[in-house]
């Protein structure tokens, strides 16, 4: 049993209260990346190799979800067509070894994107993961070195984002320990594994530290992602407890799959794995680990559900009501996506 208690309602107060104060930074992070292409496009200033043509936002914000579409173009230049590029607050990333899809909140995303249609994730998870983190010091955006210096907000924006960090931790563990909770009481069947406890019976935090990559073969540094949560959990075949018998994720983030594409932070989704992952989980320790996976699938298969953090006893109860469903084929296998 984990030996810390919580306070749901401290813990919901103590999360609304971060999440407004980290989205808020958030939002002026964008607002002054806007506002450097509102001056280039008022000053009319091709010195940068280009002409901005227009600036808009591109927001979800009740999800924590940022950006601006920027055109750009060149004057007298007939052959040159105008573009426009996304700019995302928030970077897709794939993960080189497992080929999870995840997103690097606070690192800078560019992507073509016309603005016809809706923002697929075909295109956003060929996003160019840049160097370029927040809270914006120095920014080379667009093919063209745009710096402006941001210091005196630095220390806040970090602040707001640790702490932010800090309460969707104690969701996740809370989750975990509920979950626990339950199937002890013998209410639900289903085994936490991830995260694992230490040895003072804490659950450890999964972060996704990151590593360091190529893109484009450009090197892409370090990331520190600590925002994205996720709990496993499995069912125990009951002939062989060494053996699972159904798997499944439980994302404190989920794909959003109707219209424009983003990612829904804080609304959880639900990933059933696939028979073939279980398969070779039960052949070898590590053996699921060794499944390439189909990024596709990964995002057009996420279970939505209408979950949102922060959660007291009654949704993690739901959440093992959607996870039974889904046992019982509620919905097409899902694979290992966090």
């Amino acid at each position: 049993m984990c030996e810390k208690d919580f306070d749901e309602q401290a813990l919901e107060e103590e999360f609304n209260d971060a999440k407004k104060a980290y989205k808020s930074a958030r939002e002026g992070q964008k607002n002054k990346i806007k506002e450097k292409f509102e001056d280039i496009k008022k000053s009319g200033n091709d010195s940068f190799g280009f002409l901005v043509k227009d600036v808009y936002d591109y927001d979800y914000a009740d999800d924590n979800w940022f950006g601006i579409n920027v055109k750009i173009g060149k004057d007298n230049d007939k052959d040159k067509e105008e573009k426009t590029y996304h700019i995302a607050l928030q970077a897709y990333d794939k993960d080189q070894k497992s080929d999870n899809i995840h997103v690097l909140m606070d690192r800078l995303g560019v992507c073509e994107y016309d603005g016809s249609v809706p923002l697929s994730f075909d295109k956003i998870t060929e996003m160019v993961n840049t160097n370029v983190d927040l809270p914006v010091y120095k920014y080379d955006l667009l093919f063209a070195a745009i710096e402006q210096t941001y210091k005196d907000d630095d220390k806040d924006f970090n602040d707001k984002r640790n702490n932010y960090i800090k309460v969707r931790r104690e969701q996740q563990q809370f989750i975990a320990k509920t979950l626990e909770d339950l199937k002890n009481e013998g209410k639900s069947q289903f085994e936490v594994i991830t995260p694992s406890k230490n040895e003072n019976g804490y659950y450890n935090h999964t972060s996704g530290a990151g590593r360091p990559k190529y893109n484009n073969h450009k090197s892409i540094k370090e990331f520190n992602n600590s925002i994205w949560k996720w709990i496993e959990v499995v069912v125990r075949d009951k002939e062989n407890s060494e053996n699972i018998k159904d798997a499944f994720c439980i994302s404190l983030q989920t794909f959003n799959n109707s219209g424009d594409a983003y990612v829904a932070f804080d609304k959880i989704g639900i990933y059933k794995y696939p028979s073939d992952m279980i398969n070779a989980y039960n052949a070898a320790a590590d053996g699921y680990k060794k499944q390439k996976l189909k990024t596709e699938d990964a995002i057009n298969q996420t279970e939505p559900t209408e979950i949102s953090l922060p959660i007291k006893k009654e949704g993690v109860k739901s959440i093992v009501e959607k996870l039974m469903s889904l046992m019982k084929g509620g919905q097409n296998e899902h694979i290992h996506n966090r």
